[in-house]
């Protein structure tokens, strides 16, 4: 992965109740993508390394 890539991350990967605005974004992104794509299954299928891209993509407007 990624080190400038933490999807699901903010500020404390290890209190996901305290830090929960990272599972937001990367919910949001996922559901962005799914709609791009026009499939639920992309998350899958696609290779790790274009998702990260889309992901800048994504945050990067």
């Amino acid at each position: 992965m990624s080190d400038d890539i933490e999807f699901f991350y903010a500020g404390n990967s290890k209190d996901i109740f305290k830090y929960r605005a990272g599972y937001y974004i990367g919910l949001q992104f996922i559901k962005w993508l799914v709609r791009q794509k026009n499939n639920e299954k992309i998350i899958i299928e696609m290779p790790r390394e274009k998702i990260e891209q889309l992901a800048l993509q994504y945050l990067t407007g």
